[in-house]
C-alpha cells in the first residue's frame, strides 16, 4: 500500500528569472511537478520561489532527489515541508549544497490564562 505525504518546497537565493526557469525545468525533468508539486511561483523582489503541494504522494526517494537538486544549484537554499497521513507527522528538511538537516514538527499547547491548570501528580 504505502504511506502518503503532501510536500511543498520553498527555494531562496534564486539569482533571477532565468535561474528559476532552470530550477523549474529540473523539477519537471525529475517528474516532480505534476506529481509532488504544482508549478512554481517566483518572487523576483525577494529572490524566492514556492512550489505548492500537487497531491499526496509516495515519494520515498525525496532525500536523494533533493540532494541532487541542491548540488545542481549550490547557491540556493531549499526547504522541503512534508505532512504525512498520520496525526503529528509533519517535518521540514533543509538542503544547501552538501548540507542536509531534518527537523520534526512539534505540537505545543499554550497554558490557559483564565483557568488555573497544573500538571497532575503521580501517585
Amino acid at each position: 500500500m504505502g504511506y502518503y505525504t503532501e510536500h511543498s518546497l520553498t527555494v531562496r537565493e534564486i539569482k533571477d528569472e532565468e535561474q528559476f526557469v532552470e530550477l523549474e525545468n529540473e523539477l519537471k525533468n525529475r517528474g516532480l511537478i505534476g506529481y509532488a508539486f504544482e508549478d512554481g511561483d517566483y518572487h523576483d523582489n525577494i529572490h524566492e520561489a514556492y512550489f505548492g503541494t500537487y497531491d499526496e504522494v509516495k515519494w520515498y526517494e525525496h532525500p536523494e532527489d533533493m540532494v541532487g537538486i541542491a548540488e545542481m544549484f549550490p547557491n540556493m537554499y531549499f526547504m522541503l515541508e512534508g505532512t504525512g497521513e498520520e496525526f503529528g507527522d509533519f517535518w521540514r528538511e533543509y538542503y544547501h549544497d552538501m548540507d542536509v538537516e531534518s527537523c520534526r514538527g512539534e505540537i505545543i499547547y499554550e497554558q490557559p490564562k483564565k483557568v488555573q491548570w497544573t500538571e497532575l501528580r503521580s501517585f
